[in-house]
């Protein structure tokens, strides 16, 4: 019966006016999923079956899923021939914290956002609903680039603002607060989406990566915030 609901919602749902994204058809059919562990993964809500797992995972049709179970998460590999940087893979979590309450982790996304612009936030809205819907109420991950006062990057990396410009949010880094207070409009932000709010410009011009989180509650700041950047770019 899941699985019914599931196709329902990506060939029908999606297809809805208000609902409906640029890149959906990359995310409306199969991909391979194959599951190496003993068991299928579990969450409160029940056993995730391949088409939520390809969600979770941002795994577009035609990839590559390898589920596996190691000791401290449910790893989520993703490999296709198209959409990722080459030769890359990418890794999603599924981890469980000091309280027992699991999360979704990404541990390295790397499509190929030159070449397919937008790809990645649609491939995130689709996960980040088929998280809510199991139950979830975070994703963290460590953005990586940007001025790099806080870490050294092996490579220019953008997803300190591009996962800030999906909702993602943090604490300022007492760097930046110092940063901001010397610039009028943006005195008083305390924590990463008060920038993105105001001024998102400032923050690719001057901001670092740092460890993030998307609230995935309903009505969250994050939502918000990612629902009015697919709209700005006409995605949505």
């Amino acid at each position: 019966m899941k699985v019914l609901f599931e196709w329902a919602r990506r060939q029908v749902w999606w297809r809805l006016p208000g609902e409906r994204t640029v890149w959906d058809d990359m995310f409306r059919g199969h991909a391979r999923v194959d599951v190496l562990s003993h068991e299928r993964p579990r969450l409160r809500t029940g056993l995730l079956d391949n088409w939520t797992l390809q969600s979770l995972a941002m795994c577009p049709a035609g990839g590559r899923l390898v589920v596996r179970q190691e000791p401290s998460a449910v790893v989520l590999t993703v490999l296709h021939p198209k959409y990722l940087e080459q030769n890359s893979r990418n890794r999603v979590e599924i981890r469980v914290d000091g309280s027992g309450d699991p999360f979704l982790y990404f541990e390295l996304i790397l499509f190929d956002a030159q070449a397919y612009p937008g790809f990645g936030v649609v491939a995130f809205y689709r996960a980040a609903q088929a998280a809510q819907r199991v139950g979830l109420t975070r994703i963290e991950l460590l953005a990586a680039g940007g001025q790099g006062y806080k870490y050294s990057w092996t490579r220019p990396f953008n997803g300190y603002h591009s996962w800030a410009r999906f909702g993602f949010d943090a604490p300022l880094w007492p760097t930046t607060l110092q940063k901001c207070a010397q610039v009028p409009h943006l005195a008083n932000c305390r924590t990463l989406l008060d920038i993105i709010a105001v001024d998102p410009g400032w923050w690719k011009a001057n901001g670092d990566g740092c460890d993030m989180a998307f609230d995935l509650r309903q009505g969250s700041r994050s939502w918000h915030t990612l629902l009015t950047y697919l709209k700005e770019r006409g995605l949505k």
